[in-house]
């Protein structure tokens, strides 16, 4: 007979072995301990033992300080996540994961990925009262400049065009980036919610091309989590135009 082995539990078995090596052999290089921490936080998803051997690779002074900080920052933000954290505990990690996300930026020449490092800096911080959306909209669009080939540029051009329709002095901005989104990124998961927040931004001042757009959700994307909502508003429109045959839709 065979016994059935949990693949995930042997792993980190095998993880908690060579941390305890690395964790003996003062000599041993900083980018295997790296290495070691990425495996717990990206493939084992324990973020514990991510901390731990980052923590020791700090002290070694590595090469490679700012991505050592960035994924660390990245380890305390799943660690907020924690179901079972006390009171404040989650807090207190963001904190940590904003203090580390800082350092990233200012060891900015050894992270490998200095626009995830910007951006997360910025949006690790963006629950602070002291952030306007003004300030918001300066911080990210000097993302987009400075990196204009970024993986994360959807990421960037979502959150100024949602936060900058709520501002009623930013309306042309706001279309301006959801037009972005609809032109730029028509393979996302995401378009037919980007396609519905636009139409309810122009609904009043251009409601034709705004029910041109629930349509097209309505035909192009009948399992979107948004086409009973594309739909609600074509009805309203026929029932205000009273073309009451029309609205049973």
């Amino acid at each position: 007979t065979y016994s059935v082995v949990d693949i995930n539990v042997t792993l980190l078995q095998l993880a908690n072995i060579i941390g305890k090596s690395l964790d003996s052999d003062t000599t041993m290089r900083s980018d295997l301990i790296f290495e070691h921490a990425k495996l717990y936080y990206e493939k084992l998803k324990q973020y514990e033992g991510a901390e731990k051997q980052l923590l020791t690779i700090l002290n070694k002074e590595p090469e490679n300080i700012g991505d050592v900080y960035l994924l660390l920052g990245k380890t305390y933000l799943r660690l907020a996540e924690k179901e079972e954290n006390k009171e404040n505990e989650s807090e207190s990690y963001r904190r940590k994961a904003n203090e580390n996300f800082k350092l990233a930026v200012s060891n900015i020449s050894t992270c490998s990925n200095p626009d995830e490092a910007s951006w997360l800096k910025i949006v690790s911080g963006l629950n602070s009262d002291s952030i306007t959306v003004s300030r918001e909209k300066i911080l990210i669009e000097s993302l987009i400049k400075n990196y204009p080939e970024s993986y994360l540029l959807e990421d960037w051009d979502r959150t100024l065009a949602y936060a900058l329709s709520f501002e009623e002095d930013y309306f042309d901005s706001a279309v301006s980036y959801f037009q972005k989104l609809i032109n730029d990124f028509k393979q996302s998961d995401k378009y037919p919610s980007y396609l519905y927040s636009y139409a309810q931004l122009i609904r009043e001042k251009d409601s034709d091309n705004a029910l041109k757009i629930y349509k097209e959700i309505a035909s192009e994307y009948p399992k979107s989590e948004v086409t009973a909502f594309a739909l609600s508003q074509v009805a309203e429109d026929y029932l205000t135009k009273s073309m009451f045959n029309e609205s049973y839709i």
